[in-house]
């Protein structure tokens, strides 16, 4: 099981998510539980995606840059994907 180190978040980014109705510990609690099954992004070549459940039961998409050989995870942006 991999394990994150480091989560970093830009102001940006934290702004984005709002917009998406998403917070910070949302996307963080979805991106560490569901970081093992973790998948290339489709839409962005070189980017990472999970999805999975906040404890609160809420869906969400997660994109994120990896560097594990700094132990960093660098959130793009999260969401509820329309169904």
């Amino acid at each position: 099981m991999a394990e994150i180190i480091h989560i970093l978040w830009s102001d940006q980014v934290i702004e984005h998510m709002a917009e998406h109705g998403v917070t910070v510990d949302e996307a963080d609690q979805v991106l560490r539980a569901c970081f093992d099954a973790r998948e290339p992004s489709a839409a962005d070549s070189g980017r990472w995606i999970v999805k999975g459940f906040t404890p609160a039961g809420r869906f969400l998409v997660v994109v994120f840059d990896d560097y594990p050989d700094l132990d960093l995870v660098v959130g793009i942006t999260a969401y509820e994907p329309e169904h």
